[in-house]
């Protein structure tokens, strides 16, 4: 396994630095130019596959007189009996003879400043555009319900191209996609594998590129909907949150399922099939799973579970509301952020990769045994697919859109033009909403009202998405 630093900028000179892990030993190298101050975007190397027991500590140092006061190489080894573990090396560099020893530094944007940063503009900017840019559009449901969910969706969209624009344009996250797009208002299922917590957030920036993000919806968590400002966001935006019970789950996919098709919506659903993010110990029990079901054991996936993806699929299929399947792989070649702590942390990917195959509805399977299958073969062949992507760092070559371009000139303006324009607009959200609540007392009722109204929903009604699919059907649906 290898995890590259990247080049890495320095006062006066460049340095280039690598980190080695194999079964047995961890050796970090670096190639330095002049010696000076080196200012990285990580102060600390860490490299970990799963939640480690111990560190072990490298350090180097340079002196006076050593060939890495001009141009050289340094290199150490330490053993590591545990493949798993993580490894840190500290490295300090020393400066010409009258400079003392100086430490590597994070830049603010790698740092716990930089990741609280990220979470606050986040939280607050769904928040107040909850509440003051998608809140006020309510009564258009009760008199052109299609209209009131395009203009909403595409509200929330653009909250999502903020966020793209916080990863790409400040954190100077990369994305790298080969493969398929999703056709112009095609009813698509997506399905991908759920390597971190986060992934449905890095789709994004594919979404932006090959999709309509305005038309997604995504099968999430039930303790989402309890994320403070987020959770009001996403229940207006209709997604689909399940309990992971069953008999609960199947009417919640039922009841939204049907509201977004008696709309008309063109939904491109996302579904992560293996129902949790791949961690040491989900993987442990994929394993036990695989055992007693006589499976092969995953190092890069997790078996999926079927039983909604069959439910789902069947049901898109029989009611004519499925144009094809839009299998997504995705990969960190350098870092990953697992769980949202990583975000407060600082710890942002430096890349996104995805690979996506598009499946047209003739080429499907239609019996619940056959879908099965399907998945479960699926689910196969990704592993393969991210043992070769880890392997290379990249995904083959085809139909490449290399630095996150979208490939259509009129489209990469359009899609430029969001970002750009939406930075600006919810970080005035941001400021004027809180202003006016400390200088208006009018102002201040009506965020009091606005609370107490998505309180007293979720009260009686389960929440935002359930209101209005149930307002939807009292007063449309005959």
């Amino acid at each position: 396994m290898s995890i590259r630093g990247g080049s890495v900028p320095v006062w006066g000179g460049s340095c280039i630095a690598s980190l080695e892990w194999g079964k047995g030993h961890t050796k970090i190298i670096l190639t330095l130019g002049r010696v000076g101050h080196v200012n990285m975007s990580h102060g600390t190397f860490c490299a970990y596959r799963h939640p480690p027991p111990v560190h072990n500590v490298l350090s180097l140092t340079s002196s006076r007189g050593s060939p890495v006061d001009n141009t050289g190489t340094r290199s150490t080894t330490s053993d590591s009996g545990d493949k798993h573990r993580t490894c840190t090396a500290q490295v300090f560099l020393q400066d010409p003879p009258h400079a003392s020893l100086a430490t590597v530094k994070m830049t603010w944007k790698r740092s716990p400043v930089g990741g609280v940063l990220f979470v606050v503009l986040a939280c607050l900017s769904y928040l107040f555009g909850t509440m003051y840019v998608v809140t006020p559009w309510f009564p258009l449901m009760l008199v052109r319900p299609t209209w009131y969910r395009w203009v909403v969706d595409h509200l929330i969209a653009w909250y999502w191209y903020f966020l793209v624009a916080l990863l790409e344009l400040v954190y100077g996250i990369k994305v790298r996609i080969t493969g398929d797009s999703i056709r112009p208002g095609e009813r698509t299922l997506l399905v991908m594998n759920h390597r971190t917590r986060l992934d449905w957030m890095f789709l994004w920036m594919y979404l932006i590129r090959r999709g309509q993000l305005s038309n997604e919806k995504i099968i999430l968590k039930n303790e989402l909907r309890k994320v403070p400002g987020v959770g009001w966001g996403l229940e207006t935006g209709c997604f689909l949150f399940i309990t992971r019970r069953w008999e609960e789950d199947e009417k919640i996919l039922k009841k939204v399922l049907d509201y977004l098709a008696s709309i008309g919506h063109r939904t491109q659903l996302l579904l992560f099939p293996e129902g949790t993010d791949f961690t040491e110990y989900t993987r442990k029990r994929s394993d036990a799973y695989a055992e007693k079901s006589n499976l092969p054991k995953y190092e890069y996936v997790l078996h999926p579970r079927t039983k909604g993806f069959v439910y789902i699929t069947e049901k898109l299929i029989k009611e004519h509301n499925l144009d094809a399947i839009h299998d997504i792989t995705v990969g960190y070649p350098n870092g990953k952020a697992q769980r949202e702590a990583d975000l407060l942390a600082g710890r942002f990917p430096e890349e996104v990769h995805f690979q996506v195959r598009r499946h047209p509805l003739h080429t499907l399977p239609t019996s619940p045994g056959q879908l099965e299958q399907w998945c479960t073969t699926l689910w196969a062949q990704k592993e393969l697919q991210l043992k070769e992507f880890y392997q290379k760092k990249k995904f083959p070559d085809t139909n490449v859109l290399e630095g996150g371009t979208s490939g259509d000139p009129l489209r990469e303006l359009k899609m430029r033009a969001l970002l750009w324009l939406s930075v600006p607009f919810f970080l005035t959200v941001i400021l004027v909403v809180p202003y006016l609540m400390a200088t208006s007392t009018s102002f201040l009722i009506s965020a009091v009202v606005i609370c107490a109204f998505y309180i007293v929903q979720r009260a009686v009604f389960g929440g935002a998405e359930h209101f209005q699919i149930d307002l939807y059907n009292a007063l449309h649906k005959t």
